[in-house]
């Protein structure tokens, strides 16, 4: 006995169910891979973020820290200058666990009520990569993590969040296409370490920092394109950079001290940046980390 054709009205809401379980399929799968989005004061998203959906023993896998201000606000690079706090992760993790170093996408001058600091005003992915042992007994674990920031505008907001992210433990850690290729992206964008033929040197003045630099290879940028953003107190963030340029390719960086820096410090470190971009150098920011030298 033939079956009746399906009346188009029914036919139209069987497709309609197929859509629905399709998305909701897809969003559970995303889900796997995200903590809660949260929310706070200044900030409209805080989430831990990773490329996978489950962990496999003896792989790294790399979590995002998500942090996106509210219009008009801003976060702090891990040198926030002489105003502000950097976010802190403080991660609680089974053991055999290890967590690795934030990894800093390159800061931006931000404005603390006529005050420049170091920071992000749009959305900004701080990743971390983990290593899991080699052995484990669990079929899922949980990522934990404790995260501290401050976020500010014409006022700042001190904030804490716990935010928990849980993997199941399989074979095969099913990477998603897409926040793979994020995470790939950031990190091509992070600031590369500078040429090993490049070389610095600083002087300590009183009230002052020099930092001396020979950059061979092309054309420095013009001296209104360079500046430095201090990854500790050692530089005065509110006070301009004094820029003086060289024909050789050698240039000088004075910077003002602030009252309350660091005492004893062993390097000098932060990055580099051009706005017309490095000769030789396929970014517009490098790393440096010059040794104090006890003389």
């Amino acid at each position: 006995m033939l079956r009746e054709p399906v009346a188009s009205g029914e036919g139209k809401v069987v497709k309609y169910l197929i859509a629905i379980a399709s998305i909701l399929l897809l969003s559970l799968n995303a889900e796997s891979a995200e903590s809660v989005s949260k929310t706070a004061t200044g900030l409209k998203r805080i989430q831990l973020v990773t490329d996978v959906s489950r962990i496999v023993p003896g792989q790294e896998i790399t979590v995002a820290l998500v942090m996106s201000p509210d219009t008009g606000f801003h976060l702090y690079w891990r040198g926030p200058g002489i105003v502000g706090v950097a976010p802190v992760i403080e991660w609680d993790l089974p053991q055999g666990f290890e967590p690795g170093p934030i990894e800093w996408p390159s800061p931006e001058k931000v404005d603390m009520v006529g005050i420049a600091a170091n920071g992000y005003k749009s959305e900004t992915w701080l990743l971390s990569k983990i290593r899991v042992p080699e052995n484990l007994s669990a079929t899922s674990i949980d990522f934990r993590g404790k995260v501290s920031w401050m976020v500010c505008a014409s006022s700042c907001h001190p904030g804490i969040e716990n935010l928990s992210l849980k993997l199941p433990v399989g074979d095969s850690a099913n990477p998603d296409k897409a926040i793979s290729e994020r995470f790939r992206k950031i990190r091509s964008q992070l600031p590369p370490p500078a040429p090993a033929d490049w070389k610095f040197s600083v002087t300590d003045k009183p009230g002052k920092i020099l930092l001396h630099a020979s950059v061979p290879g092309g054309k420095l940028p013009d001296k209104t394109a360079i500046d430095f953003f201090c990854d500790d107190l050692q530089v005065d963030s509110s006070v301009a950079t004094i820029v003086k340029t060289q024909s050789d390719g050698s240039f000088t960086l004075t910077f003002t001290r602030p009252d309350f820096g660091p005492k004893d410090p062993t390097h000098f470190s932060g990055v580099l940046f051009s706005k017309t971009g490095w000769p030789g150098v396929e970014s517009k920011w490098v790393e440096i980390a010059i040794p104090w030298k006890n003389e």
